[in-house]
């Protein structure tokens, strides 16, 4: 990739030399493909120490040795075991910080987390082969830089500068904010970059190409104050009478703002990275650079994963002692707001059907094929289990629909999954698809989008997402 800023990022194209955690041996793979030992089936490796990737030109937060994470935060913050009562406060002179705010559900959170983190590395604030080879994530939650309203040390009210993408995408600025810490947030209009229609977001690389170049943020800051950007869009079949630009600046932002996101060089922030997209990413699965360098590499928590197996154990009925889970596809079945959303956007249970057939026609052939980026076991794919996991309640007519046809179903009534959290169970369910050799998902589902990306790039599976007619666009 381009380490310095201003530059595009250009996906890397070459081959990487791994090598395999458990027999060593040596293995060259292509972007995209699988990342597994073609000698052993091993999916932990290793990559090879290359040199032509650029170390940070600001700060490399990792060395040439993998660090533990309590040691990047103390390279990262000023005071790591206590926040301050101001953000300033916290920054180390010369590391440069990146932030945005979540919005939505979890699947869409993850999708902006694993764009801002790849920003991060683009404009030169890690070293990314090493940030890989870490074992922990160099992010840190916010309330580890400055400390929450309810805490016995008051944090000071401060001002954020922070860029709408949002705003350039779908028209609003995030309407989350920082508040808990007692920041507020004044934002400014990013600019409306080219793109295919209006139905595509703003692309990776004009996002990171800006916002790395000083030049190119001053020249359109005195556009949005000449201009008073952002403007409220006129209502169709309104009086065309003059319109004052000052007072039709959309609410949160304030061109004329003296501080500007400038005057903090150090801090970045973006309301919302979920709409940026990558000119690779080819629906429904996002292939481009955002998962390839950082996604496929973000896995679940051990608890997480203890939990899973403990499930999928009881789910299949595996004797105790065995710790091999038999091979199964899995699909997700969301209807719940699909009844609504767009009109219509739930499938009948036959085009899933069709679906897992249509997987385990093309698990066949990567068998045939001797493609050992997927594990083998003596059940052929026509006889793998499905297991189903869904929004509807398991009482419901619809879910006895899904188990007439000798599926399984995750019930976490049954596995009291609430007294572990309120968040447990999509995360439990996001695992349990992910684990499967194959996958069908639901159109328009970024939580089907997710774990059709993790079943390929984890464990060399395959994936179909079920839509109404081919032609659904």
């Amino acid at each position: 990739m381009n380490g310095q800023p201003g530059q595009p990022f250009r996906p890397n194209q070459q081959e990487v030399e791994y090598s395999c955690a458990d027999c060593a041996a040596g293995n060259t793979i292509k972007p995209r493909e699988p990342i597994r030992c073609r000698e052993c089936g091993c999916r932990v490796m290793y990559k090879k120490r290359i040199k032509r990737i650029p170390t940070a030109p600001v700060v490399a937060l990792f060395t040439k040795a993998p660090i533990r994470y309590t040691e990047m935060l103390e390279r990262t913050l000023r005071f790591p075991d206590t926040p301050q009562t101001t953000l300033q406060a916290q920054l180390v002179p010369g590391v440069e910080y990146i932030t945005t705010m979540v919005r939505a559900g979890q699947s869409n959170q993850f999708l902006a987390l694993m764009k801002v983190i790849l920003l991060e590395c683009f404009l030169g604030k890690y070293d990314l082969p090493s940030f890989f080879e870490a074992t922990h994530i160099p992010a840190i939650p916010l309330s580890s830089f400055k400390s929450r309203l309810t805490s016995p040390t008051s944090p000071q009210h401060e001002t954020l500068q922070c860029w709408s993408l949002l705003e350039t995408a779908v028209g609003i600025r995030n309407n989350r904010n920082f508040s808990d810490h007692a920041i507020d947030t004044n934002f400014w209009a990013f600019p409306d970059f080219p793109r295919d229609d209006h139905l595509h977001p703003p692309q990776f690389d004009p996002v990171a190409t800006f916002l790395g170049s000083k030049q190119a943020k001053k020249a359109w800051l005195q556009q949005v104050r000449d201009r008073w950007l952002p403007q409220k869009l006129l209502v169709e079949g309104a009086a065309t009478t003059p319109i004052s630009l000052e007072t039709n600046v959309k609410d949160g932002f304030d061109p004329q703002s003296r501080v500007t996101p400038l005057d903090n060089p150090q801090l970045t922030c973006l309301d919302s990275t979920f709409y940026m997209s990558d000119d690779e990413v080819l629906p429904p699965r996002e292939s481009g650079a955002p998962w390839r360098e950082v996604g496929q590499h973000l896995r679940f928590t051990p608890r997480v994963e203890a939990v899973k197996m403990g499930y999928l154990r009881r789910i299949f009925k595996v004797p105790v002692g065995r710790d091999r889970i038999p091979p199964f596809i899995s699909v997700h079945i969301r209807r719940g707001d699909f009844a609504t959303y767009k009109g219509n956007s739930m499938l009948s249970l036959s085009r899933y059907q069709e679906g897992v057939e249509e997987v385990r026609r093309l698990l066949r052939e990567k068998i045939d094929l001797k493609d050992y980026s997927l594990e083998r076991f003596t059940t052929p794919p026509e006889r793998y289990e499905v297991l189903a996991t869904t929004d509807e309640p398991h009482h419901s007519e619809f879910v006895k629909e899904i188990e007439a046809l000798g599926w399984k179903v995750v019930d976490h009534h049954e596995f009291f999954t609430a007294e572990l959290g309120d968040w447990w169970a999509p995360v439990l369910d996001a695992a349990m698809l992910a684990s499967a050799q194959g996958f069908v998902g639901t159109y328009r589902s970024t939580f089907s989008r997710l774990a059709a990306m993790r079943v390929e790039s984890w464990n060399g599976g395959v994936s179909i997402i079920a839509r109404e007619n081919a032609e659904e666009a």
